[in-house]
């Protein structure tokens, strides 16, 4: 199961029941008597075992059915099944996760789902053969208001699909919504319980053998916890078990339930295969915005002045700053083409401090590039810049690789590697920038739109050659400043990832930070990157770099280098300094000043979410993990695990506050980086320690063992416990790009010291049960992945950890099975694969691979997914891994009587009324005269005026304002009445559309809803009404300038101050505007003169002659608040009875009326951006727009294929976000 960010709080999909009260199937024998236990009518012994039918029940929906806030997690299940075991059935609870402490604790439930993702899991345990299944699903639909008029229908899509998948005979229990603390919710249940009723009846009715467990009136608000107000209390979830049981009963006593097919279930285990879309949600979010950042970056510099002065013979752009010897600081080079056409680069060494030592010349450079297509960057992540050459005209790439062998006198020598990437025909060498977007050390390609839209392609590479360029998409929207010449990529703040930076012709600099993104993408759409605009220190708009050059100066010589090479903070490298090779012309000759500011600013270079770790800290005796949270310096706090598996939104995972647990600068004096720390049982006793890999000594190990006492974090340091341990690769820039991890490969019980090349490539030592270390040169061979992938854990729980790659762009994991020692393909142990040597996909993606984590937070020995969904804040969710199979097994003496409550049940009365005889309703005694018959579903779902009428009553019937469900109406016995528009048949309930629902005087139950019996007569009619005649508009002018927002009209002359009439059918676009009015639906027009138009609910929309001589259009000037420019909203919006829907939705406050559906904005609404899906009444969702300024873009969907009715931005292919 994929972890989904819902809308709602955690809150389950169920169908329960109240009165049990389900039409039985026609078809099928109808009992003499109802076979149930009764309050006050229980049998005295049960010893003996009736002949009844076997029960393998499939409990299906969300955290209802899954036990959320009951004490033992089991909610209505463990009663029931005590129940039916009481009454002599033989029961097996079945499903592929299971939850609370009873032994049979199978189930196919997760909480927060709505009913189509139940849907999708159910086939989960289509295997099982169930021939009972009970649902309850809705409610997180009405709390998120999910397409609400077609719950019923997408209920009968999940009932059809069990029957086909499962047997057509299997009995299908559904159940209405539980009575809910939040009154939007309680409206949508009045909307949705009569559809399940309605549902129910015409499938019976059919001959299918379902029924309805109906808990309104049964399960009242006091049954239900508080303040959750959601999910029912101990008592409410045995309240539901009775109710849920006298259903199965009345199955049973009308012969429904079948024996259930021959299968083969599998017995528990905890250790089996992760499959993908089988994890469970923890509840809520176990992490809500913990840790620290830097905040944006402010920039700020110190001038020093002249540096270094050089003469040439040419000015020709030829110097270039590049790390020949270190990753610590620029060295400078100058472009000289000899005589006999070679290429040689003279070399300033940088020797820090501001300090240019000049060296050899490095000579015969083997790449013959001019200065214009020239770039030195880092190809392969070693820290060291190699070269590549951007060919004129074309933009294909050309690498040559630094050896790293310089010396104090002379450069390092080179590789040539020859073409590295084709040419694209979008990206000459003019439009074509070289930048590390992703973060990993590697240069990547940026292709420029001619209007600065950048394209990435990342370096996918694991050695040398860049063998594999991976699309990442359109990562740059922001424009050019309008010069294209002036865009530039550089890591001005040190954190290894190139920023936006455009440089002006006078050296005035802007830029826009990149930060590492969680957002979940694809190759060709991911890798997205976080920009943040970073200013002046002081400032909260313009440049970061304030140019203070006398006149105009030639940007090219302006450039961003490592002079001082000094960083922001600990373990960051080195800020960009600003260098100006200022020219003087002497004659023949060329004088170059290398003139240096250096850059102090500092900021957006360290996120919340760079600092997690998880590790048993505590030394939980099931394993479970901790939170850990480490500063850039080594010091870590700790969220201590709270032992509880689920949680509701806000409720903590952790124990709070936070404690302070290690700070190396207090036990060692001097701070280590956070990325050089690994939690890991380095001596065996349970608990997690801390063992630093020493980056600049081959990764030699110094532990801290944790001699936490259970109330104090103190540590013993050893500075070299186990000399023989060594790595000799280096880490790298990524967050995850390091080479040592940890793990119990060999399922001894101790972690093993795992050393990864960059491709993949693992050797190390194991940690044999004596404490001593035994080397393997090779575990695992390369897979064609880099390292940064790949994370180490047990996945099946058979006490070896397994190898899971982790896929960048959308954070799925793929798992390397631990089968043990043998040699295979060169690599001492086995892992398993596919046919096709591919890894099993066990764990479903939500967020970007570096922001996936596989921890154990629930101690069952398997590891979850710990997903953190925003890089920023820091928050996240987690998936548990549990084993599916099928627990067997009573909790208690099948012979004692649970005592349940049971709703009595009564026979169903009937009555004659007009000649017609008919059934009442249960539950609902107040009626008179009783009903006779229920007209089927509001035709039109409420959207346009249909409405019913009772025959011999020719009139269209009155409207009434508070209004009830749209579904399941009512008509009484047939009447006369005179023909004429007064009420006196008392006629009632119209939805918000004007719609009648009930014919005659009848009344609304204590609950809200209407509960009638099924037709049993053909007394009534149902007439659709005609809507008003289209009008085929004459002209329109323009769009929409507000984008129905606020009330913005246009005037003809012509037509003054008239009213116009409404019309269905409109459609959103182009309108033109007349006049300033207020329209009802019943709005009339006068017949003179003739009218100008009509109108949606805010704008008038022109369907005269406007525009001809002598009538004018003016579009009124558009007005948006504050609150829509600056602020989002990252919720769907949308009003149950589809009428009124929020454009711009902020906070609740600008709502376009008129459209059908929602608007979800992604994210800040700014000046030049808008996000959202506009739609209009008539039609399914039209176009997603994207952003605009100086382009246009649609990111969604056009649904109207001919083009008739589309969506407020979109006009035919183009989205136009017009402000």
């Amino acid at each position: 199961m994929r972890i989904s960010r819902l809308v709602t709080s955690l809150c389950t999909s169920l169908l329960t029941a109240n009165t049990v009260y389900g039409l039985p199937n026609p078809q099928l024998p109808t009992p003499s008597n109802h076979i149930s236990v009764t309050d006050g009518a229980r049998n005295e012994s049960h010893v003996i075992k009736r002949d009844l039918v076997d029960l393998r029940i499939l409990p299906l929906g969300a955290s209802i059915v899954w036990g959320l806030l009951s004490s033992d997690l089991n909610g209505f299940r463990k009663p029931l099944r005590d129940q039916l075991r009481w009454e002599g059935y033989a029961v097996d609870m079945v499903g592929s996760k299971f939850s609370g402490s009873m032994k049979d604790n199978d189930v196919e439930a997760t909480p927060g789902y709505v009913i189509d993702q139940i849907h999708t899991a159910a086939a989960l345990s289509y295997g099982f053969k169930p021939n009972v299944v009970l649902i309850n699903a809705g409610t997180n639909d009405c709390v998120g208001n999910v397409d609400i008029n077609n719950a019923a229908s997408r209920l009968e899509s999940m009932v059809n699909d069990l029957w086909a998948n499962v047997a057509e005979d299997t009995v299908i229990i559904i159940s209405t919504i539980l009575i809910n603390n939040v009154e939007s919710v309680n409206e949508c249940r009045a909307i949705v319980n009569p559809m399940y009723r309605q549902l129910q009846a015409s499938l019976a009715a059919e001959g299918k053998p379902i029924y309805l467990t109906d808990f309104d009136g049964w399960i009242t608000i006091d049954d239900i916890t508080q303040p959750d107000g959601t999910h029912p209390t101990d008592e409410g979830y045995r309240r539901m078990a009775g109710a849920w049981w006298e259903t199965i009963a009345q199955a049973n006593a009308d012969g429904a339930i079948q024996p259930p097919q021959d299968v083969d279930l599998d017995t528990v285990t905890t250790t089996c295969s992760k499959v993908a879309g089988t994890g469970v949600n923890a509840g809520a979010e176990t992490q809500t915005g913990s840790g620290y950042d830097d905040g944006i970056y402010y920039h700020n510099s110190e001038e020093q002045g002249i540096l270094l002065t050089i003469t040439s013979q040419w000015d020709r752009n030829q110097w270039y700053f590049a790390r020949l010897f270190n990753q610590e600081r620029d060295d400078l080079l100058g472009w000289i083409n000899e005589t006999d056409g070679s290429i040689t680069y003279a070399l300033w060494r940088n020797d820090g401090d501001g300090v240019m030592t000049k060296i050899d010349d490095m000579t015969n450079f083997p790449n013959q590039c001019i200065p214009r297509g020239g770039r030195f960057i880092d190809l392969n992540a070693d820290g060291l810049d190699d070269f590549v050459c951007i060919s004129n005209p074309d933009g294909a790439l050309y690498g040559v690789i630094n050896n790293g062998d310089g010396s104090g006198s002379s450069g390092p020598t080179w590789t040539s590697i020859g073409l590295i990437k084709d040419a694209d025909p979008n990206f000459p060498q003019a439009q074509v920038r070289l930048g590390d977007i992703d973060g990993d050390g590697r240069a990547d390609f940026i292709g420029l739109d001619a209007d600065g839209t950048a394209h990435v392609w990342r370096n996918g590479g694991t050695a040398d050659v860049p063998n594999v360029w991976q699309e990442m998409g359109t990562r740059w929207t922001g424009g050019d400043m309008d010069d294209l010449a002036g865009v530039r990529f550089e890591d001005l703040n040190g954190d290894g990832r190139d920023d936006w930076m455009w440089v002006a012709d006078v050296g005035t600099t802007y830029t826009w930070t990149n930060s590492r993104s969680c957002l979940k993408g694809i190759v060709g759409n991911g890798l997205n990157v976080a920009w943040r605009q970073g200013f002046y220190t002081g400032a909260t708009s313009g440049p970061t770099h304030l140019a203070s050059f006398d006149g105009d100066v030639d940007r090219d010589r302006i450039h961003f280098a490592r002079i001082y090479g000094e960083s922001a903070a600990f373990s960051l490298l080195g800020r960009q300094d600003y260098v100006y090779m200022e020219h003087i012309a002497d004659g023949d000759l060329h004088t170059f000043n290398m003139r240096v500011w250096q850059n102090t600013g500092s900021g957006a270079a360290k996120l919340k979410a760079d600092g997690d770790k998880y590790g048993n800290m505590q030394g939980s005796a099931t394993g479970r993990q901790d939170y850990v949270w480490a500063y850039s310096g080594g010091k870590m706090i700790i969220f201590p695990n709270g032992g509880v598996d689920y949680i509701t939104e806000g409720e903590s995972y952790w124990i709070q506050p936070q404690q302070d647990m290690f700070d190396p600068q207090t036990l060692i004096g001097q701070y280590l980086d956070r990325r050089d720390l690994h939690l890991t049982d380095f001596d065996g006793d349970g608990k997690d320690d801390i063992v630093w890999t020493d980056p600049d000594n081959d990764n030699h190990v110094s532990v801290f063992i944790n001699q936490y006492d259970g109330t104090t974090w103190s540590w013993e340091y050893q500075a070299d416990p186990a000399p023989a341990l060594s790595c000799p690769y280096t880490k790298g820039i990524g967050i995850h790009d390091i080479p040592i991890r940890w793990g119990d490969i060999s399922g001894n019980g101790r972690d093993d010291y795992v050393c990864i090349a960059p491709d993949g490539t693992m050797s190390g030592y194991v940690h044999e049960t004596d404490g001593s270390w035994t080397y393997n040169t090779q575990f695992f061979g390369p897979k064609g992945y880099d390292r940064a992938n790949f994370q180490l854990g047990d996945v099946n729980g058979d006490g070896k950890v397994d190898i899971i790659w982790t896929e960048k762009f959308s954070g799925d994991g793929y798992v390397y099975y631990n089968d043990g020692p043998e040699n295979v393909a060169g690599s001492s142990y086995h892992w398993d694969v596919d046919a096709d040597l591919q890894p099993a996909y066990a764990y479903a993606g939500n967020v970007a691979g570096t922001c996936t984590y596989y921890n154990d937070l629930n101690g069952d020995g398997r590891v979850d997914q710990h997903i953190i969904l925003e890089s920023f804040n820091n928050n996240a969710e987690t998936s548990y891994n549990l084993c599916a199979g099928d627990h067997v097994g009573d909790d208690e003496d099948p012979y004692t009587d649970p005592g349940l409550p049971i709703p009595a049940t009564t026979a169903p009365a009937t009555t004659t009324a007009g000649g017609i005889t008919t059934t009442a309703p249960i539950g609902v005694s107040s009626i008179t005269p009783m009903p006779t018959c229920v007209i089927a579903q509001d035709p039109d779902a409420g959207i346009s005026t249909a409405y019913c009428v009772c025959s011999d009553y020719d009139t269209t019937l009155p409207t009434l304002a508070g209004t009830s469900s749209p579904c399941a109406y009512t008509a009484l016995p047939t009447i006369t009445a005179a023909t004429t528009a007064a009420n006196t048949a008392g006629y009632t309930y119209t939805d918000p559309y004007g719609d009648v629902i009930a014919c005659s005087t009848s009344s609304v139950d204590a609950i809200g809803g209407i509960t009638y019996t099924a037709c049993a007569g053909g007394s009534k009619t149902l007439v659709t009404g005609t809507p008003l005649p289209a009008v085929t508009a004459a002209c329109r002018v323009a769009e929409d300038p507000d984008q129905g927002i606020n009330t913005a009209f246009c005037t003809c002359d012509d037509s003054p101050g008239y009213t116009l009439p409404t019309l269905t059918g409109s459609l959103p676009c182009d309108y033109t505007f007349v006049s300033t009015v207020t329209l009802t639906p019943t709005t009339t027009v006068a017949a003179t003169p003739t009218p100008k138009g009509w109108a949606d609910v805010d704008d008038v929309v022109s369907l005269g002659a406007c525009g001809v001589p002598g009538q004018s259009c003016q579009i009124a000037e558009p007005v948006f608040t504050d609150d829509i420019i600056n602020d989002f909203c990252q919720s769907i919006i949308d009003s149950p009875n589809h009428h009124a829907i929020g454009v711009a939705g902020v906070g609740g406050a600008t709502w376009a009326r008129g459209s059908k559906l929602d608007c979800a904005l992604t994210g800040p609404l700014t000046v030049d951006e808008c996000h959202g899906i506009f739609v209009d009444v008539y039609s399914d969702p039209d176009c997603a727009v994207g952003k605009i300024n100086g382009s246009t873009e649609c990111q969604g969907y056009i649904d109207d294929p001919d083009g008739t009715y589309l969506g407020i931005l979109g006009i035919t292919g183009s989205c136009v976000c017009s402000k």
